[in-house]
């Protein structure tokens, strides 16, 4: 797909189409059009339609303590990354760039 938004280049709506689009769209259609599904590949067949209510998930104190640990550690290195990403980013452009300070500015009063 890329070799056609390349040949392209002015067709917009072209450039707007993800590759991956494409691809599925060409498997499925190839994959009607040749059966390959009568030929041993795994395809997925029937899908339920229509939408489901949506509803909260059961909470329990095992299931709390399990994503808790993980909840933690992913906003640690979430915040470790945008102060990685801030000193870059002020090394680059000559900016004067204190963790401390960010972390004094993002605490309310």
């Amino acid at each position: 797909m890329p070799w056609l938004k390349s040949r392209f280049p002015t067709a917009r709506a072209l450039q707007l189409v993800p590759e991956i689009l494409g691809l599925v769209s060409l498997s499925t259609l190839l994959c009607g059009v040749f059966r390959w599904d009568n030929l041993g590949s795994d395809i997925l067949r029937d899908v339920e339609g229509g939408l489901i209510a949506p509803r909260l998930p059961a909470v329990t104190a095992s299931k709390v303590r399990y994503y808790l640990l993980s909840a933690v550690l992913i906003s640690v290195l979430g915040f470790v990354e945008s102060i990685a990403v801030a000193k870059t980013y002020a090394t680059k452009y000559n900016h004067l760039m204190s963790p401390k300070a960010s972390w004094k500015m993002s605490l309310p009063d």
